[in-house]
This record gives C-alpha cells, structure tokens and sequence, in this order.
C-alpha cells in the first residue's frame, strides 16, 4: 500500500511541475502562486524518506564507487620499496597497482563511503536507481524557477534545498557498516586474481547470499521512470535480466 503512494505522489509531483512550467510561460501567475502551494506540500515527499535503502543498493553502490576509486588510483605508476634501512637496493620492489597502500588509499583517503554523500534521491527513477550524484529533475525544475525570479517555498532554508536527505544519510552509515563487516572479503577480492567482478564476488555472493539481488540488474538508460506508461515495461524488461 505505501509503495503505491509514494508512486501516486511522485506521479502528482512532477504533473504539478509541468503545469508550473506551463503557467510560468503563459504569464497565469495566480495559478502559478496556487501551484507552487501544491508543490511546497508535495515535494517533501519528492526529497524526502519515502523508504530506507535496502542492502542491495548499499552494497551496489558501495561497489561502483571503490571500482571508480580504484581505476583512478592506477594513474599511479609508482614502484613501492619496502623494508628497513637506508640501502634502496636491499629494499623490496613492490608495484603500486597491487599494494596495500593503494587498498588502504582507496577505501581510507578519504573513506570511500563518503562518496555517497554526494549522491541525491531522484525520486522520478525506478529501484536503486532512485540513488545517483547530480540534481534531481524536479529540484533542477524548481531551481529553474527561482533563478527566473519565481518565489518557491519549500519549508527549508535555501541553503539545506541541496543538503543530503534521511536516506542518503543512512545509506552512507550502513556503508561504513558493510565496509566493516566485509573488509576481510574485500581484501581477498583485491588480493586475489581479479578474475571475478567485484559486484558478484562481494555482493551477489557474499553480502547478498540468499537475499534479495534483483536491483544489481538495474541500468539507468534514461527510461526507467516511475509512470504507469514505462514502469510496467521496465519491470518486464529487468526480469528478464535476471
């Protein structure tokens, strides 16, 4: 039943959007002023906890992120030498590319989970592709608005219209949690031959062993959108990557 709620307002939202758009451009500026009323009571929704992110998504996105941060590391073509004393030569080599100063880098310099700070809910998506980093369509529109002089009332400080919501702050705990309780498994992955991606190694086969997998299949392609016209084919179309 709730989940058929936050779809119905998430729905109303962005037609109340685009009606503001329309007003905005013909001039109906008492319209505009009772829909932008409307909006100040539905966006919270739009930007707010409708649900708290599942373990799929924090491991999903917990991957992608040490992934990114790995390949960015590896512009370092660096030769570790390791050992005591003054006499290079006596030192061992170690490539940079598999030490373990570039694990402790990746996950520690800063924390990896401090990445998902950055990340937004972007409510007009499906599944965990709600979570991903830059403006969401509805706040880029509202935005639009007040940068053309419109007065917008969220019930918020402007200043906190960007400022990471309830989910992403639990997303980042739980993140720091997994980190945690899974360092030992990550380490054998990066330790180890590489062979299988981090995402089936340390999330379909470790952190979601037996559990709910099905948001690790979720690609963001630009039409998985909650509407009744493309939510139903997404749906269709995800099963079948299962």
């Amino acid at each position: 039943m709730s989940s058929i709620t936050s779809s119905t307002t998430r729905l109303k939202t962005r037609n109340l959007v685009l009606l503001i758009l329309k007003l905005s451009a013909s001039g109906a500026m008492k319209g505009l002023f009772i829909l932008l009323c409307l909006v100040q009571w539905s966006v919270s929704d739009v930007t707010g906890p409708y649900r708290l992110p599942t373990k799929c998504e924090v491991c999903k996105i917990f991957v992608h992120e040490l992934k990114d941060r790995l390949v960015k590391l590896n512009e370092k073509k660096e030769v570790l030498r390791l050992g005591q004393g003054l006499d290079e030569s006596k030192k061992k080599a170690v490539s940079y590319e598999k030490s373990e100063l570039k694990l402790i880098e990746a996950i520690h310099e800063p924390h990896i989970c401090d990445e998902i700070k950055k990340y937004n809910v972007h409510a007009e998506r499906i599944g965990s592709l709600r979570y991903a980093k830059g403006m969401s369509e509805t706040m880029s529109t509202l935005h639009g608005l007040k940068n053309k002089g419109v007065k917008v009332e969220l019930g918020i400080p402007d200043e906190l219209w960007d400022a990471p919501n309830a989910e992403i702050g639990q997303m980042t705990r739980e993140c720091y949690t997994m980190v945690e309780d899974h360092e030992e498994s990550i380490e054998d992955w990066y330790f180890g031959d590489q062979t299988q991606d981090l995402l089936t190694y340390l999330c379909r086969d470790t952190v979601l062993e037996g559990e709910e997998q099905e948001c690790l299949n979720e690609k963001w392609t630009g039409v998985e959108r909650v509407d009744s016209s493309s939510d139903k084919k997404t749906s269709t179309r995800l099963k079948g990557e299962l």
